[in-house]
């Protein structure tokens, strides 16, 4: 089971990006999430070219620099230009990253990525929201996957009844001090341990910082004891 993934947002300021995104590959972490306002689309396009078998992209549509943009009309013509980025043929899952849609608007939205995946050109989509109602519009449709949004028990009914996972970017709460983990780690491992359909993104800038994810999904998370002793 897929529990971690990488946020890209920032990425592009960093030194040396797509070597980074190589080395967290390298590294057992295969799903990588941006969007088409990150400006990190080309890099992952670079980066994994010639391996996209091996990477889960995740990519977001909604938000233009003259605001959102609902329309339907406007999911195919943001797609075709993220595809174009990405080097790819396909997306693996498309995310709408306007979290206030009207319900009314994103069922609309939700047909046409249907379409999208009938037609090849993404495997699954989701909604960045923290609404567990604009949630459940969303994974009504046969193809929906995931649901983007900070952790919250709120959305646990919606994930579970409709089985998604929960795409979690930072922050996990506050840091957990055990014995064996870093602080990160140990915040990881109780994210995972509240919620299994979890996939934590945090954000990396070196290789230090892939080596200390890969270390938390080694780790695991926490047991019923040692997250009592955290509530504790």
């Amino acid at each position: 089971m897929v529990r971690l993934g990488v946020g890209t947002r920032g990425l592009a300021a960093v030194d040396d990006p797509q070597r980074l995104l190589r080395q967290a590959l390298d590294a057992g972490i295969t799903l990588f999430d941006t969007a088409d306002i990150y400006e990190t689309e080309e890099l992952l396009g670079h980066a994994f070219a010639g391996m996209r078998d091996q990477v889960v992209i995740a990519t977001k549509w909604g938000h233009t620099a003259d605001g959102p943009d609902g329309r339907v009309s406007y999911v195919r013509k943001a797609l075709t230009a993220s595809l174009r980025r990405l080097r790819t043929s396909y997306v693996d899952i498309y995310q709408l990253h306007v979290a206030d849609m009207s319900t009314y608007a994103a069922t609309a939205l939700r047909e046409e990525c249907e379409n999208l995946v009938a037609e090849g050109l993404i495997r699954a989509y989701g909604w960045c929201t923290p609404d567990p109602a604009r949630a459940a519009v969303f994974a009504a449709g046969p193809n929906c996957a995931t649901i983007q949004a900070p952790y919250d028990d709120a959305l646990l009914p919606v994930v579970d009844e409709y089985d998604l996972s929960l795409l979690c970017p930072e922050p996990f709460g506050p840091p957990v001090r055990l014995g064996g983990r870093t602080p990160l780690q140990g915040a990881l491992a109780r994210l995972w341990a509240h919620c299994p359909r979890a996939v934590a993104l945090p954000r990396v800038r070196t290789v230090a910082d892939v080596m200390e994810l890969a270390g938390a999904v080694t780790h695991g998370p926490l047991t019923m004891r040692e997250l009592a002793a955290v509530r504790g």
